[in-house]
């Protein structure tokens, strides 16, 4: 789940993707965004992840929770939000930048 949303934003895949865009590459942007993603699941990997829900257990529950707080099955989806509070715990609890990224 969190492999999807994980952003990926170096300037020379955006470069890249500017100039396919014009050239209508469809094909060569498909490429472009597999691998991409490939590269990011490499770069963080599952253990990865553990090891950052290992360190902040009582942080990753209380982003669960709010995640089913705001969205149960059935239900229709409300507009995206996000958690200001949860938020500032991550920014003030969690040191390593790529753990503050991951959640």
């Amino acid at each position: 789940f969190t492999y999807h949303f994980m952003p990926h934003s170096l300037e020379d895949f955006h470069a890249l993707r500017t100039y396919l865009t014009g050239q209508a590459a469809t094909v060569e942007l498909d490429r472009l965004d597999r691998m991409g993603k490939a590269m990011n699941k490499n770069a963080v990997n599952m253990e990865r992840f553990n090891r950052t829900m290992r360190t902040y257990p009582d942080l990753a529950w209380k982003i669960y929770d709010d995640f089913i707080a705001l969205r149960r099955p059935g239900t229709p989806a409300g507009q995206p939000c996000v958690n200001e509070a949860l938020k500032k715990q991550i920014r003030n609890d969690v040191v390593d930048p790529l753990d503050q990224e991951i959640f």
